[in-house]
């Protein structure tokens, strides 16, 4: 599967990123991770999603799963799973381009966002500074349309685009700022 191209859900992304980072890590306690960090409110990821994501990104040879036989107590041994060379790779590719081209009230975005930790400064500096470049587009192209419209146009279609344009300006307006701090301050991504 190493050669071909796929695309990962935010749900498959967002688990890649917290195998790496707690390898190895079984499901239950990936799923109690979740719940802890309230990563399940702003990345949509429900408990069957976790699984379900889980056996994709192992069907995609990104992470492996091996029976933790080392454990005691009853029930079954359970599955834990750690990130593959391949699933790094791809990892660090989702994140990067998620971060420099997802549009603006995208939740990819924030997914993406909370893998920065994975990536040099200096490389997550130059994404989010081709994100505002998109962005910048996307408004040009959302004014043009605005334009076109003239002022003829039915208020609810002037209403849709204005509020586009609201939220491209302000995620472009958030994003100068955050480039601000990352380069001004030292902290930790």
């Amino acid at each position: 599967m190493s050669g071909k191209n796929f695309v990962l859900s935010n749900a498959e992304l967002m688990l890649l990123q917290i195998v790496l980072e707690m390898q190895p890590i079984s499901g239950y306690n990936l799923n109690k991770l979740v719940e802890e960090r309230n990563i399940r409110v702003w990345a949509d990821l429900g408990t069957t999603s976790i699984y379900l994501s889980l056996k994709k990104l192992d069907k995609k040879e990104l992470i492996v799963g091996y029976l933790d036989k080392k454990k005691s107590g009853k029930g079954p041994p359970p599955k834990k799973y750690s990130v593959t060379n391949y699933g790094k790779k791809v990892l660090t590719n989702e994140i990067l381009k998620s971060l420099s081209s997802s549009d603006e009230n995208d939740k990819r975005f924030d997914v993406a966002f909370h893998g920065i930790n994975f990536l040099p400064r200096i490389v997550v500096i130059l994404a989010l500074e081709r994100r505002i470049e998109h962005l910048m587009n996307r408004f040009d192209i959302l004014e043009k349309n605005l334009e076109q419209l003239g002022d003829l146009a039915a208020m609810h279609n002037t209403t849709i685009l204005n509020h586009r344009m609201f939220l491209v300006g302000n995620e472009i307006e958030f994003l100068q700022k955050l480039l601000e701090d990352l380069r001004n301050r030292d902290v930790e991504l």
